[in-house]
């Protein structure tokens, strides 16, 4: 046996990838990827979100004259940006966790009140699921991207916080564990995030100006709709899982675990501890708000 067979075998046993390459398919994930395989893979991705943008601006340009609204060359770069690269990363991410529900299936069967989430943690804390990886490292992919546009576009200082608090979530879940937990937070709560998205176009402040008064009733639809994901990713199955997610690391802690020994894990579960339960209180200020702005909205359109 060769010097290169071996080392691939023993990169096989320890279930991690020793070649740089690129990282795209279900397949290609089963082992985790190097460093240098995953800088590649997003230097990729984050090639094609690019183009995606610019050919939809160039197709959007064709399409100037099918109403005013297309006519500035502003809103047709808002619409490439909110329509075709924010919801067709966000998409892709959702529709990868939804798909990947299966690895929650202990959390779903004690949602569902079939048998209690069992206590030990390790499986939850430090198991490698590779579609989880896959998941973190499109998400973070998108991330970066969305950090760049959110600069260029100048959306405010809170959402520059907003995405590199995200960012550094996934990239450190990446190498540091929790990936069990990745498949909600970093992928099936972000249905709501990818509604919201096509509803950030219909706003004058960041989407296109005046699309809101042109598609009054899609603007309240696409709301709705927003607004009953938001209630079921963010409302009820969120704290659901944050509950677990922090007992999980509470446990990990107490515990004399060989791999809570590692200074960068212990940080990064701290980190996750106190911004998850931060977050969790913030979607119940979210749901206040919304019925607060939603309310009249809504009675003005009822009421023409």
């Amino acid at each position: 046996m060769s010097k290169a067979t071996q080392n691939g075998t023993s990169s096989k046993k320890c279930g991690v990838e020793r070649t740089t390459r690129l990282h795209l398919t279900a397949e290609s994930f089963e082992h985790q990827p190097t460093v240098s395989s995953l800088v590649l893979t997003g230097c990729f991705l984050i090639a094609v979100l690019v183009a995606i943008e610019q050919l939809a601006r160039y197709v959007l340009g064709f399409a100037q004259n099918l109403h005013p609204i297309l006519e500035s060359e502003i809103n047709r770069q808002v619409l490439a940006r909110h329509a075709f690269v924010d919801c067709s990363s966000l998409f892709v991410i959702a529709f990868l966790g939804v798909r990947n529900r299966h690895i929650l299936s202990e959390l779903r069967d004690g949602f569902l009140g079939r048998k209690e989430v069992p206590k030990p943690f390790e499986n939850r804390c430090f198991m490698f699921h590779g579609e989880a990886f896959r998941i973190l490292t499109i998400f973070s992919v998108y991330q970066v991207k969305n950090l760049y546009d959110t600069v260029i576009w100048n959306d405010g200082p809170e959402y520059v916080v907003h995405h590199v608090l995200a960012l550094a979530t996934s990239v450190g879940g990446l190498y540091q564990g929790l990936h069990f937990y990745g498949v909600f937070f970093m992928g099936i709560s972000e249905v709501s995030t990818c509604v919201l998205c096509v509803l950030a176009n219909f706003d004058d402040d960041h989407g296109v100006k005046g699309l809101g008064d042109a598609f009054p009733i899609t603007k309240v639809v696409i709301a709705g709709v927003f607004v009953f994901s938001f209630i079921i990713c963010r409302v009820v199955m969120w704290p659901y899982c944050a509950y677990y997610c922090t007992r999980d690391i509470t446990a990990a802690f107490a515990s004399d675990a060989e791999q809570m020994k590692s200074t960068g894990r212990r940080i990064y579960f701290r980190f996750i501890y106190v911004s998850l339960s931060l977050l969790t209180l913030i979607q119940g200020v979210f749901l206040v708000q919304m019925y607060i702005m939603g309310k009249p909205l809504l009675e003005e359109l009822l009421n023409k």
